[in-house]
């Protein structure tokens, strides 16, 4: 055989080699996710409904229009909101969105499609009281109010219930308590302001109160407090403590720091299996050799003394 048409015939045989690899390399590559379905993935819908149910899932929802009286008609981006609270008006609709802010009008939609365990469901929202929006990778929290606790010897006032909001709770020397209970790893975070000055051994804790407790009560013995305490008096500034009940106070920050009124301090704590972390404004403390006596356990929040107001936002359960 001529030496041209040998290597025209081997170019062609290389050509339809090289389409069909091309052909099952393509079928092979995984399909990628456009930003938008990327988005509904990493976020997760709670559903509360008007008879008391509860829905968990995924929507395909990227965006909502919502028209405003002041502001018109917008497009709200789905993962910039933290929650959205409806009236008995349906139609009427308070939108918190993750910087703080707050949006109120109606929505241009009259029912939610939800992918949950049990399928795609669609919710008419005239049945729907509350939706919270949250990374999927972040466990469920609910709050549950607590009065002051009834074998407590404190003589002078003692504040009010604590109000949970949407985007913020709200303490005055009365605690909440997580309605689930967890167990290690966790990772818990929150950012506490203050709204007056503090004075001396006032503080935010938060706490780690094993199940089966008696709610009614102050935390048991063996109850693991991490406390954001002000020594006005004593030690001039603020501190950060792990308080183990019945046993020691262990300070974690040696060097006092300046806790002002307004002023956000953002507090994580991760409880390992055997350990404990606290970080403190981007300042990380590992509380070397303590560990929880039990395996499962309410997170309880509380803000000391009564007649101070503490506020609680950006509350994560991971």
């Amino acid at each position: 055989m001529h030496l041209y048409h040998f290597n025209r015939i081997l170019g062609l045989t290389l050509a339809v080699l090289t389409c069909q690899v091309l052909v099952i390399s393509c079928q092979s590559i995984p399909r990628i996710p456009t930003p938008s379905e990327a988005t509904n993935l990493s976020l997760q819908l709670a559903v509360k409904l008007t008879d008391g149910s509860r829905l968990i899932g995924t929507t395909a929802l990227t965006t909502f229009p919502l028209r405003s009286e002041a502001l018109g008609t917008m497009t709200i981006p789905l993962d910039k909101v933290r929650s959205l609270q409806f009236s008995p008006d349906p139609e009427s609709v308070i939108v918190s969105l993750a910087n703080g802010d707050k949006l109120q009008g109606s929505l241009g939609t009259v029912s939610l499609k939800l992918q949950t365990l049990l399928g795609e469901v669609t919710v008419p929202l005239k049945h729907v009281t509350e939706i919270v929006i949250q990374p999927s990778g972040e466990r469920l929290v609910e709050w549950e109010v607590l009065p002051f606790p009834i074998n407590s010897d404190w003589p002078g006032p003692r504040g009010e219930l604590a109000k949970v909001n949407a985007d913020e709770i709200v303490i005055r020397g009365q605690p909440v308590w997580t309605k689930q209970t967890y167990s290690a790893p966790l990772t818990f975070e929150c950012e506490f302001t203050v709204d007056q000055p503090p004075t001396d051994l006032e503080y935010a804790a938060i706490t780690l109160i094993p199940e089966g407790a008696d709610k009614r009560l102050n935390p048991p013995i063996g109850s693991l407090d991490v406390l954001l305490q002000y020594e006005g008096t004593s030690h001039a500034g603020g501190h950060l403590y792990i308080q183990r009940r019945g046993r020691d106070v262990i300070s974690l920050a040696k060097t006092p720091f300046a806790l002002r009124a307004g002023q956000p301090y953002h507090l994580r704590v991760e409880v390992l299996v055997d350990a404990l972390r606290v970080t403190l404004n981007g300042q990380t403390y590992d509380a070397a050799g303590i560990t929880l006596p039990f395996k499962t356990f309410h997170i309880q929040l509380d803000g000391w003394k009564p007649d101070k107001v503490w506020r609680a936002r950006t509350i994560s359960v991971r």
